[in-house]
């Protein structure tokens, strides 16, 4: 039974708890009700000692304050979302009917990849703007962000300007913001949505640069390209790029966001690996990002001619790519040029591996930075 009471000297509720012997086991002091409830354990005896007593009594009030100063700051970011809200929406209303239109068909995640026109021809002038709307919309929706997720990951990624080209050290002091929050799982967020908006593997300058000079001015056709956002960079960056992937057929691709390629970041080709025949890779360096975890289409590689080059993203053998089938064939038939390793999320140990296939080839050397 227990027994609970106001001390009106002090104005702190006091609870005597007693076990089922009617033996009082010790006292809770607390104040505050609901989310600003706070409390302090006293046993007996430090109950009857005026230091302790008191101690105690400090220690209960310090903790009330703090637990207001907190839910006030919560109270403000709740405010400033609130605020965002309400200036994307006023933005939103003032766009032109046409423009509206475009877009309402979009769902949270079938907006995923930023493509602004009806034609080849994007504005990227609103791109950062029709992202930001639609990452908003997509952690307003998504349980598994806690309110003050959605305020510090909406306004750091405002900041941060996505559609272009990035340093490694960039997105370093990026990732070093959300590791120095002290929320572990946070990161782990944030990367839910760079796979959800982006790409699997993080394409910084360098990384860009690399494949730049690998290439050498040769086409690039990439396959399994998802969004699209590794061939946008790559095409801003001055490479000849064609990004295709199977993604609008949401019967053979279960990862499929859009059956629109025009709601890429690049216009995008319809193409299933499974039909990839020498003529599609002939004259052309082939770039393939993260192949699905279990396949391993080696009939790419067979596809290639001697000299041709490959551009690997993603895990190494025993990861999370592909399988060892391919692997196998890589290994059997491909030699190692060079490696980059580049910025990665926590537990994940992807790379840009670059290959040329054996037999008569051009000679190549990539120099070492």
């Amino acid at each position: 039974m227990n027994k609970t009471y106001i001390d009106k000297n002090i104005g702190i509720r006091i609870t005597e708890r007693y076990d089922k012997n009617d033996y009082l086991i010790d006292y809770i002091f607390s104040l505050g009700d609901g989310k600003d409830f706070v409390s302090v354990r006293l046993l007996p005896w430090e109950y009857e000692d005026n230091s302790i007593y008191y101690q105690k009594i400090g220690l209960l009030e310090r903790k009330y304050e703090e637990k207001k100063e907190e839910l006030l700051k919560e109270q403000q970011r709740i405010d400033e979302l609130n605020r965002l809200e309400r200036e994307r929406q006023r933005k939103l209303r003032e766009r032109e009917p046409e423009q509206l239109d475009f877009f309402k068909d979009f769902s949270i995640l079938n907006w995923y990849k930023k493509a602004m026109a009806i034609t080849e021809v994007y504005d990227y002038s609103r791109l950062k703007e029709q992202l930001l709307d639609s990452i908003s919309n997509y952690i307003n929706e998504n349980k598994y962000f806690k309110e003050n997720d959605i305020y510090d990951l909406y306004r750091w990624i405002e900041e941060f300007d996505f559609t272009e080209i990035k340093s490694k050290f960039d997105y370093e002091m990026f990732l070093g913001r959300i590791r120095d929050n002290g929320d572990y799982h946070l990161e782990n967020k944030f990367r839910n949505i760079f796979t959800n908006f982006f790409s699997w593997s993080i394409p910084t300058k360098e990384a860009l640069d690399a494949i730049k000079e690998f290439v050498s001015g040769e086409p690039i056709i990439e396959f399994m390209g998802g969004s699209g956002y590794w061939a946008y960079l790559l095409k801003k960056n001055g490479e000849d790029i064609i990004s295709s992937d199977i993604r609008f057929n949401p019967d053979k691709n279960t990862y499929i966001y859009s059956k629109d390629p025009r709601k890429n970041w690049i216009q995008m080709q319809e193409k299933d690996i499974a039909d990839i025949l020498p003529q599609d890779v002939s004259g052309k360096v082939v770039m393939l990002s993260w192949i699905p975890y279990g396949e391993g289409p080696v009939h790419i590689l067979d596809s290639m001619s001697p000299g041709s080059k490959l551009i690997l993203i993603g895990e190494n053998r025993g990861g999370c790519t592909s399988n060892d089938d391919f692997f196998d064939k890589l290994e059997e038939n491909f030699e190692y040029i060079d490696k980059i390793e580049n910025v990665r999320f926590d537990r994940i140990y992807d790379s840009i591996t670059f290959y040329v296939k054996k037999g008569l080839h051009k000679f190549f050397i990539m120099e070492t930075k």
